[in-house]
């Protein structure tokens, strides 16, 4: 719909009331600066009435949708703020605390897995909060945790850290040695 009142062009906006040209699919759509300087959406409508194909996946660059359920795990996030926010966002390994236009960054991580076959508990005695990189080489195998939160690389066995741990936090020795399990 368009209003003639919105001062468009008079070939397309009646001098009154409203115009009501049918439906559109949205086709393409893009981020540009208005004439304000403000950032804007711009849209390419192609009529529902028109034969035309919608433009193929290489043209617009999506990807292809297709219907799926899921089944997910339900974990706590009350305890994993908690934990993130008694290291501050810090990760535990390297100490470092991301910064985002959003705030803080980091990620809870359970040491031993929530879902099948691990079935860890969600407690805070089994989440760490490290940064992506490290989130990682934990989650990959990159990177183990010992009996005494020495942090071990995989490949070369080498002690590359050590897990900071907050007098209030402690991590259960059971998780840890069940995720060192899963390497041998």
């Amino acid at each position: 719909m368009s209003s003639g009142a919105a001062g468009g062009d008079p070939s397309f906006s009646p001098s009154t009331g409203f115009r009501y040209d049918g439906l559109f699919r949205v086709v393409d759509h893009w981020r540009a600066d208005g004439k304000d300087g403000f950032r804007i959406w711009r849209f390419r409508l192609v009529s529902l009435d028109n034969v035309d194909r919608p433009p193929a996946r290489e043209e617009t660059g999506t990807a292809p949708r297709i219907p799926a359920v899921i089944q997910r795990l339900v974990r706590s996030s009350a305890l994993a703020l908690e934990v993130k926010r008694l290291y501050e966002y810090r990760c535990q390994i390297c100490d470092i605390r991301l910064e985002t236009p959003a705030g803080p960054y980091a990620e809870a991580v359970y040491v031993r897995p929530l879902g099948r076959p691990h079935n860890g508990p969600d407690s805070f005695n089994n989440i760490l909060c490290l940064c992506p990189n490290h989130n990682v080489l934990f989650d990959a195998g990159g990177i183990w945790i010992g009996e005494y939160l020495e942090v071990f690389d995989t490949a070369t066995g080498r002690q590359v850290g050590t897990v900071r741990m907050a007098a209030e936090h402690g991590i259960a020795w059971g998780h840890l040695a069940y995720r060192a399990s899963l390497l041998t």
